[in-house]
């Protein structure tokens, strides 16, 4: 997995309250729960508090939008679901019930396509996804420029370009 991608996914979740467990899989736990529960699939900054815990898997294909096409010919974005990490994740959350999360590049726009792809997603036992562009957007809006962050350098390096006004 892109480590970069990872830690920018990590953070993302830390800073949304979740404790995360980052040793192989993400591992994400909110330890205050809000009463409702996710209903949506397609997850965005607002609605992922709503996940109580969850095995993440981020998917660093960032040029790559996830057609039925590209889900169907990919196998291996489905093997962070093989049985020894799902065992291993409900002993982390004690055996209670978790979702399933993929963090993707993006999903199709036409609404036709969109709905295939989220249809093959279910199918192989994602409850959730997480478009990478989501959790830039929210790092993005949370980055100070007047403030160091010397304990990432994913947020320094957003930091950076914040600073010089060097994205969209």
């Amino acid at each position: 997995m892109d480590e970069v991608s990872k830690d920018l996914v990590r953070i993302f979740f830390e800073l949304k309250g979740f404790l995360v467990n980052s040793k192989t899989s993400l591992l994400v736990k909110k330890p205050r729960v809000s009463k409702s529960s996710a209903e949506s699939f397609v997850l965005n900054a607002g609605t992922i508090i709503n996940v109580h815990q969850a095995l993440v898997d981020v998917k660093p294909w960032h040029a790559e939008t996830f057609f039925p096409s590209v889900i169907k010919s990919s196998p291996e974005m489905f093997r962070f679901m093989e049985p020894e990490n799902l065992k291993n994740a409900g002993s982390f959350f004690e055996n209670k019930k978790f979702k399933k999360i993929i963090v993707l590049s993006k999903l199709p726009n036409v609404r036709g396509t969109l709905k295939k792809s989220i249809a093959l997603l279910k199918q192989n036992g994602i409850d959730h996804v997480l478009e990478i562009p989501v959790i830039l957007n929210y790092l993005i809006s949370h980055v100070k420029t007047n403030l160091n962050h010397t304990d990432s350098k994913a947020l320094q390096f957003i930091r950076i370009f914040k600073c010089y006004d060097l994205y969209k």
